[in-house]
């Protein structure tokens, strides 16, 4: 009876020493990790702290690296402590396109965005880039004037919304899917215009004049003063044409025109801008 107790208490005592021995090294096989502000993980061992750096050593190896304490959000140490280094970016109030959720048809509906224009010019001391932006926004105001039932998306929201999406405004006419930018802007329907304005030369207008005036002077000798000026003014004469396309969160073309502008300045494409957009399906002078 005696032997049996000895032995219980000799089984007791290496149980105890096996499973202290198991939690020390399950102790000594706990890595530090480092939780960097992108998210990713480094397990191994921090060997020092410095002031703008952390040294660390991955599990299983000797070489020694280096991490910029820019990159690093917590050090979560095998001790079960954690030490946070910099807190991680609050999220946006406002969510980048890329973030936003599709669009849904009834979030489309009744909405219009006007696209930047295509300029076509052969005058290379046109500003391009500035006349694109003028026209995008003559027309958002002509829809915004001369139609109803319809709500004009502001045009720097909708070339924020392309730019935040790698689309270049530059070549939209030639390489943009209506429906894809529709959906994308989050609108039903999507404008499309170009402009052409071609400088059909300078003009000179205007008169000179020049006069003769004889003096007698001691009666001996006549001196004669000639008088000159005028005015003339030179003005260079546009051609002017615009067109329109517009289409829809489904693809279709909806409305389609263009016209030949009156007068010969570089704007005069106006009119005829806004003689189109009465005559869209929300036009005040639609049939």
């Amino acid at each position: 009876m005696k032997l049996s107790i000895n032995l219980l208490i000799a089984a007791m005592m290496v149980m105890s020493l096996t499973i202290f021995h198991l939690e020390a090294i399950a102790q000594e096989e706990k890595n530090d990790v480092i939780v960097k502000l992108d998210g990713s993980k480094m397990e191994g061992k921090v060997t020092s702290i410095g002031s703008s750096s952390i040294k660390f050593k991955y599990a299983g190896e000797d070489l020694e690296y280096e991490v910029n304490k820019d990159e690093i959000n917590k050090i979560e140490f095998a001790s079960g402590r954690t030490e946070t280094i910099n807190e991680p970016a609050a999220p946006s109030a406002v969510p980048t396109a890329s973030q936003r959720p599709a669009s849904t048809p009834e979030d489309r509906r009744n909405k219009l965005a006007v696209l930047p224009f295509q300029i076509i010019t052969n005058d290379q001391g046109m500003m391009v880039d500035a006349l694109r932006s003028k026209a995008q926004n003559e027309c958002a105001n002509s829809f915004r004037k001369n139609t109803s039932l319809i709500s004009v998306q502001d045009p720097m929201i909708t070339n924020s919304i392309l730019e935040q999406n790698g689309i270049d405004g530059h070549h939209l006419a030639t390489a943009a899917n209506p429906q894809e930018i529709a959906v994308l802007l989050g609108v039903e329907y999507v404008v499309f215009g170009s402009t052409d304005i071609e400088n059909k030369g300078a003009v000179t207008t205007g008169s000179a004049y020049s006069t003769e005036k004889e003096k007698e002077k001691n009666r001996k000798e006549t001196k004669t003063t000639t008088y000159s000026g005028g005015s003339a003014t030179t003005t260079i004469n546009y051609d002017c044409s615009v067109s329109l396309k517009v289409f829809s969160d489904q693809g279709s073309n909806v409305y389609a025109d263009s016209r030949e502008a009156f007068g010969n300045d570089s704007d005069s494409y106006v009119n005829s801008l806004n003689y189109m957009v009465k005559r869209t399906p929300w036009g005040k002078k639609h049939k």
